[in-house]
């Protein structure tokens, strides 16, 4: 959620390509952390605490992964973000989760 409400601010300050291609990607995979959160992709995480977010974090995180691709289709997030985006399309949770912190 931090990486989300502190990311989706600076968006619109980045002017190189390379800078948002990397953003949105990080949106896209804080958004989908919600997702896979809410399906109880990790053993210490409290899924009803993301039930209620997870459609919109859904929609928000292929929009953000779709920017990403059409941004930089080469870029080395490219291959993962596909990925990521095909799993949410298809209704399925992320492999994995990456911004979640158990301290916090």
């Amino acid at each position: 959620r931090r990486v989300i409400a502190e990311g989706e601010p600076f968006l619109s300050r980045l002017q190189e390509r390379s800078d948002r291609t990397e953003l949105h990607y990080l949106l896209g995979m804080a958004y989908a952390d919600v997702v896979g959160l809410a399906d109880g992709a990790d053993e210490y995480a409290e899924p009803e605490k993301y039930r209620e977010e997870a459609a919109a974090a859904r929609a928000r995180s292929i929009q953000h992964l779709r920017e990403a691709l059409s941004l930089d289709p080469r870029a080395p997030s490219a291959r993962h973000a596909w990925m990521t985006a095909w799993r949410l399309q298809a209704g399925l949770p992320p492999l994995s989760v990456r911004f979640f912190c158990i301290y916090d």
